[in-house]
């Protein structure tokens, strides 16, 4: 006796579910934002951004961070990312516009570790490298 064809796509059907739920459960991401003051031009900005921020730099910094946190593991650096964006707002009452560059630094995280301590100490490096120690901006938290 033969199980009917629908009984034998049910546990398929369940696996191809399962596999899904897997896919749309991202992780949610943490992650400041530094406004870029060096240079006097959006230019000069993206221009410094394209030479320093690199791959290169994000190993460093995960280096440093490992320096300041000694808790922190190789398995949490992995989910941390950074990159730059040079954004333009419009101005709805004819004002005009104004655009900045802003550096963001952020990581995937779950319910094993707090991402805050970690971002807020690569901010605090990367602030002081951008913008030099002179500058006491504080670092905008992205949603």
């Amino acid at each position: 006796m033969t199980a009917p064809p629908f009984l034998l796509t049910i546990p398929r059907l369940l696996a191809l579910l399962a596999i899904g739920g897997l896919v749309a459960c991202a992780a949610p991401v943490y992650k400041n934002t530094i406004e870029v003051k060096r240079g006097q031009t959006i230019e000069e900005k993206t221009r410094w951004l394209e030479a320093h921020m690199t791959e290169e730099r994000l190993a460093r910094l995960k280096a440093q961070l490992k320096e300041r946190i000694p808790s922190i593991t190789e398995a949490q650096l992995d989910q941390m990312g950074m990159g730059w964006n040079e954004t333009t707002f419009q101005s709805f009452t004819g004002k005009g516009s104004s655009t900045t560059v802003t550096v963001w630094v952020g990581m995937q995280y779950d319910s094993s570790f707090r991402p805050e301590p970690i971002i807020a100490a690569a901010t605090a490096i990367l602030e002081q490298e951008i913008n030099g120690p002179e500058v006491s901006a504080t670092p905008k938290v992205a949603p």
